[in-house]
């Protein structure tokens, strides 16, 4: 690694690279096209810059995001890199997308990961959201033995809630926890009340940093035309979420008005970045899942971060503080 490498891999320590956006045309839950070499060359590239954590998980890209992230890390020895994987989502028989913690699904599907990854074993593995209609203990018992044979190093929840929270620590002990953070939501609130203690012992995996593009300026109505692989072309989730979203471009709108008034040149892209910054900073997250999709992109990311701190953010809630709940303040 040169000088510059290493001065940048200091400050991207606490990034993962996002595996949604590395499976493409695989389609499934992706984000557009990108192909396997563009992909792999892009782990490599983010490895080199110093964001050495990814993340990904078998509904992405029908299992090619995993398959392209075990081509992309193959030449970095495997202490290298943190891998972080989850299971519990897949797509039924009909590719539609279907939620099951049953404990013979996640072993399923672990074993399937662990082969498509190419590795011996997974450093985070997490279930990958909350199902109601399964009691979340036998799943994570089988992590536990997993964990006890070295097959994984920390268990998570994803997606998750104080109830499954509750039951799980019955029979694991819970490391990590990812829900979504960024600069409209955060769903790392139901914790709020965990003792000081039990928090310190808990990494917080923050995702959605720009909330599938409505935070990073790339998503400002409806009539953007999405590729015909991007998971936002047919999701019916996407297509159900229209007024909820609607009503969050306008927000962007409003808060990109006021964030000129005090910094003329930058925009929710960066007012986002600051936010991951100071919620770093704050540990209210321990590191944060980002999707990065191309060459441009990662070195715009890169640089961004780098150069911005939590100031701008921190300066626009003091200048606009009606935006936030009173203990939020």
């Amino acid at each position: 690694e040169s000088m510059k490498e290493r001065a940048m891999s200091s400050k991207l320590d606490n990034i993962i690279l996002g595996g949604g956006q590395l499976s493409g045309e695989a389609g499934g839950y992706s984000f557009g096209a990108i192909s396997e070499k563009e992909s792999t060359t892009l782990i490599q590239d983010a490895f080199h810059l110093g964001i050495r954590s990814i993340d990904t998980a078998p509904i992405y890209g029908f299992g090619e995001s995993e398959k392209r992230i075990a081509k992309g890390i193959s030449c970095f020895a495997r202490e290298d890199i943190i891998l972080h994987n989850k299971g519990g989502i897949f797509f039924d028989s009909n590719k539609r997308i279907d939620i099951s913690n049953e404990r013979k699904i996640i072993e399923k599907m672990f074993y399937q990961s662990l082969k498509d990854l190419k590795t011996d074993y997974i450093d985070y593995y997490y279930i990958h959201h909350s199902d109601p209609r399964c009691d979340i203990r036998y799943a994570l018992e089988f992590l536990n033995e997993l964990k006890e044979k070295k097959l994984i190093h920390s268990i998570g929840l994803s997606n998750s809630n104080m109830n499954d929270y509750q039951k799980g620590l019955e029979v694991a002990k819970i490391d990590a926890f990812q829900e979504e953070s960024n600069l409209l939501t955060n769903h790392f609130s139901f914790l709020a009340n965990i003792d000081l203690k039990t928090r310190n012992d808990l990494s917080f995996i923050g995702v959605s940093l720009f909330d599938k593009g409505i935070l990073s300026g790339s998503v400002k109505d409806e009539k953007r035309v999405f590729h015909e692989k991007d998971v936002r072309r047919w999701a019916p989730w996407w297509k159900k979420e229209k007024e909820k979203r609607e009503k969050k471009i306008m927000k962007v709108s409003l808060i990109e008005k006021e964030l000129k008034d005090i910094y003329p040149s930058f925009n929710i892209y960066h007012l986002s970045l600051s936010y991951l910054q100071y919620s770093l900073k704050n540990k209210t997250n321990n590191q944060q899942v980002v999707g990065l999709k191309n060459m441009r992109q990662l070195e715009y990311f890169t640089s961004c971060f780098k150069e911005i701190d939590e100031s701008v953010f921190l300066n626009w809630k003091k200048h606009y503080p009606h935006h936030f709940l009173p203990d939020e303040k």
